[in-house]
Order: C-alpha cells, then structure tokens, then sequence
C-alpha cells in the first residue's frame, strides 16, 4: 500500500516538473525566433536608414548641380539635370539622382539611395532655382501704401493713421508697421550678403526707421513682435476708424492681450539716441512671410527696457519721402521672374502729359489762356485759379494704383508775402475747353474762363471760378524737403500733390474725370510752367501701379 502511494505521489510530481520544461522550451523557442525576427528587423531597418540617408545625399547633390546651371537656358529657363548624378560608394551606400521641371516650373528632384538590396526613391517638388547672383531692392512705400499707425494706452479710441510721425514712449505708446510683400516673386527668399568694405555680414532684409526726435540720453533696445491679427491703419482722429490700442478697425477689439501678436519678439536689439537711421535684421520673419509659411500682418513695435524713453520716427505719412520707414532687401530672385521695378515689387510707372491746362482771372471773367507758357494761382481778392486734366486711358481697368503724384514746376513767384503757401487741389465736376487764346477775350474766347467753360459762346461754370468739390483732395507739397505746405522761403522748383485716391476713383469710374482744380487762399501770385512752356519742366501726373 506504502508502495502504491509512493509511485502514486511520484507520478504527480512528475507531471508538474514536465509541463514546466515544456513551457520553458516552448518560451526559449519563441524568444529565439523573436530575436532572430528581431534581428532581420534591425538589420532591414538599418538597410533602410542607410539607403535613406544616400537618397537624402542625392537630393542635395542634384540640387547644388541645378542652381549652378543658371537660368539661361534658351529652351526652358528653368533649369534641369536630366543626366542622373550618382555616387556608387557613399559610405557603403550608393544614389543616383536628377533633376526634371518637365518644361513645366518649378523643378521636380528625384534621388534614389540603395543599401544591400534595399532601396529608397525620395522626391521633391517645387524646387525653386535661382537667377545667379543676390539682388537688391529697397522697399519704402510712400503716403498711400504705407501701412503704420501708434497705439496709446491712455487713447484707447484714437487712431494716428495718417500723422507723419510714429511716436514710441514706453509702456504707452507702440507702433505697428507692415510692408506689402506681395508682388515680389513667389520663392524670392532675402539671403544675407558678406560686406567686404566693412568685414561683416549684412542682413538680407534690413528694416529701417529714421529718428527725428528723442527725449532720453542712452541707446534704448526695440522689441519686434510679429502681428497674428489684420489690422486697419485709419487716420488721426479721436473716434477711431482704424487700429488703435482698444481695436483692430476702430469698432472690433484686438483678441485676448497677447493674442494679436506673438509674445517672444523675432528681434530685441538696440538703436542710438541721435537723429538719423537706425536698422534692425528682420531677415528670419521676412522670409516667412515671402514663402507664405507665415501671414503677413505686419510688426508691433514696443520699447521692452523699463527705462522710460520718448522717441519719434517718421512715418509713411511723412512730408519728406526718403525718410519713410523702409527694408533693404538682399534677395535671391527665381529663374524667369522679372525683379521689382522702381516703383516697387512688379509696378509699372507712366507718367502723363495734361490733355489739358489753363489759368482762370477773377479781373478777366472772359479771358481765356488755354495756349499760354505760364499759369497762376493766387489767393481771394484778384483770384487767379489753374485747371488741368490728365487722360487716364492708358490705365487697365480694375487696376489697384500704388501712387499717383502731381507735379507742377514753380517758374517765380510775385509780391511774395513770406507766408506758407496753402495751395489744395479738388475734384472739377463739370466738363471744360482748354481753348487756343493766350488773353483774348469777347467772341475770341474758345475756351474756360472765370466765367465760362466752352468759351464766351459756351455754357457758363455753375459756380464762376470752376465747379468743383470744396473738399481738398491734397495740399501742396515742396518736392525738394518734403515740407507741406510749401514754407514761405518757397520761391521756385518742383511742387507735388499726392492725388492717389482721387484717381484710383477716377479708373474705377467712381467718379467722372473733369480734372483739377489749384487755388490758394495766399496774395502772392505763383506762376507754373503750363504743358505749352518749352522750358521742360511741363506738369507731370506720376502714376505707379
């Protein structure tokens, strides 16, 4: 019995202890099959990493081959690499690649790395190559696309869209700023350049502000901080209708603090306490937004050191054009792209001779001057006025005007007074003769006068003296300083008005175009140079679009 107990009790030992090595065999099987899974999987993956990083190799390869082509080629200006370059032995591993636009821009790169047997075939389109060499172009929009206006903290309801001065005072008053990038090619990337004058690197896009006035002693530091939200620059006034600190048109309010612009600025650097230019390299966030990986709604602007500090810098709006804010662009320009033009990124510039031109006289109702050299302005009393009008034909319809600027040659002047000389143009509103007299009066009369607008045998002006819009569409300005209105020291030279929205409404047929009219509430009497004058210095419309 003892006996049968025993086997009995061995016989369950021995069970247990047989399943358990079954287990550990079966789990030292399936770990050993693991881990030579495991292994292949490495090794096809290791295979996979190499061939990857030769493809990579390739791509880099055949991308340093086509931009050194240039983009000269008479069939397509583009520039290809159709023949494969390849590097059998690169590291162990191999690529061969080309480069191919299919006649068709931008270039397609196609790079194919091998390692063992294992291959990798890496693409990459819309590969922009370049024209040779870096590019330069400055962009300083004047009064009617320059975009820049001041917020104050303690104005929350104002907007200062169009003063001619950015005002900085720390923790009140900050500045926004954009430039329209728009028309500069698509892949226009800003690189910077290496200086040889001067042995340093200068940036591919410097931005620039002139300081014309300062109220501390040290350098001060400018924080810029790319804007994330649209904004509407407005003009001065107390009821906002445009940014200023509480809104972002003058009736919305700027998101949450800090969500109207990135926190961490791109640029914190610092700019003296003299007057003159000072720069700051915003060439990282300009060429975000020339590829598009980054809206472009412009830069605030803030004074960060806890110093208090009161500054001023001339804004787009500013008499002087030279002095507007501006970025000095080092660029590299795509193949078959047309650089910016001297109006700006892509513009066409047409300068336009008046159709048109005469003097009106109070002391002649009757007398027309539609041929004579000479034309004049003065003020109430012994008023003399001057109309002239411009074709605007030559314009594309639905075409966005950058600028359009009036330029009238001051010949002399007589009895000068010593005053500024307030000289505004407005809108005519009724149709006009030039006529062919130089004085004549009576039946001779073919064209306007004070008193008729066709000649003394004509229609007479509703309003003697020229129908027009009392509303001024611009003041004089002297060309030479930028000063507006032209000083009293103003005796001769170049006088302009800025007459972009007037126009931009007169090619949208807004408004039909009659011309303009120039009169000034000053007594001395200012003579121009009329469209008949042989000196060459004849009334110009300058238009960029």
């Amino acid at each position: 019995m003892k006996m049968m107990r025993s086997n009995r009790v061995a016989g369950f030992t021995l069970l247990p202890v047989i399943l358990i090595m079954s287990l550990i065999a079966a789990i030292a099987f399936s770990m050993n099959r693991d881990n030579a899974m495991n292994t292949a999987m490495i090794s096809t993956q290791t295979d996979i990493a190499r061939a990857r990083y030769a493809a990579e190799a390739g791509l880099q390869a055949v991308n340093y081959a086509v931009q050194n082509i240039g983009c000269d080629d008479m069939i397509n200006i583009y520039p290809i690499q159709m023949s494969a370059i390849s590097d059998a032995d690169f590291n162990g591993a191999s690529y061969s690649a080309f480069g191919n636009t299919l006649f068709t821009p931008p270039t397609t790169l196609t790079s194919v790395g091998t390692y063992n047997s294992t291959s990798v075939t890496l693409t990459r389109n819309n590969i922009v190559t370049y024209e040779p060499g870096v590019q330069t172009y400055t962009l300083q929009p004047g009064t009617a696309l320059g975009m820049d206006t001041v917020l104050d903290i303690n104005k929350p309801n104002s907007s200062f869209g169009d003063e001619g001065k950015m005002k900085m005072i720390t923790g009140i008053q900050e500045s926004l700023l954009q430039f329209d990038l728009s028309s500069f090619p698509a892949g226009s990337r800003a690189v910077p350049w290496y200086d040889t004058v001067n042995a340093i690197l200068q940036p591919g896009a410097d931005f620039g502000m002139y300081e014309q006035a300062n109220l501390f002693l040290n350098s001060q530091n400018l924080s810029i901080h790319p804007l994330t939200h649209s904004w509407i620059e407005g003009t001065k006034s107390n009821n906002a209708d445009g940014a200023s600190w509480g809104t972002y048109d003058g009736m919305n309010a700027w998101p949450a603090p800090n969500s109207s612009f990135e926190p961490t600025p791109v640029v914190t650097a610092p700019f003296t306490a003299t007057i003159g230019w000072n720069y700051w390299d915003i060439t990282g966030i300009a060429n975000r937004w020339l590829s598009g990986l980054y809206p472009n709604h412009g830069m605030r602007l803030q004074l960060p050191d806890a110093t208090m500090a009161d500054v001023d810098f001339t804004s787009s709006d500013h008499g002087t054009a030279s002095l507007h804010p501006k970025i000095d662009f080092s660029y590299l320009l795509p193949c078959g792209e047309t650089p910016p033009g001297s109006g700006g990124p892509g513009s066409t510039t047409l300068t336009l001779s008046p159709n048109k031109d005469a003097s009106i006289g109070k002391g002649g109702a009757d007398l027309n001057y539609g041929r004579s050299p000479d034309m004049h302005i003065k003020g109430p009393g012994d008023d003399w006025r001057t109309v002239l009008e411009f074709d605007l034909g030559a314009i594309p319809n639905g075409t966005l005007l950058q600028s359009a600027t009036l330029r009238l040659f001051v010949s002399g002047i007589a009895n000068p007074t010593g005053g500024v000389k307030d000289i505004t143009a407005h809108q005519v509103t009724q149709t006009w003769t030039e006529g062919t007299r130089v004085g004549a009066g009576g039946g001779n009369a073919d064209g306007t006068t004070w008193d008729f607008r066709r000649g003394k045998s004509g229609p007479k002006w509703t309003t003697p003296g020229a129908t027009h819009n009392t509303a001024t569409i611009a003041l004089a300005t002297e060309e030479s300083s930028g000063i507006s209105p032209p000083p009293g020291s103003f005796t001769s030279g170049w006088l302009t008005w800025d007459i972009t929205a007037q126009s931009q409404e007169w090619v949208d047929g807004l408004f039909n175009n009659r011309g303009l009219l120039l009169k000034m509430n000053n007594q001395e009497t200012i003579s121009l140079d009329s469209r008949e004058n042989t000196s060459g210095n004849n009334p110009q419309l300058v238009i960029i679009y």
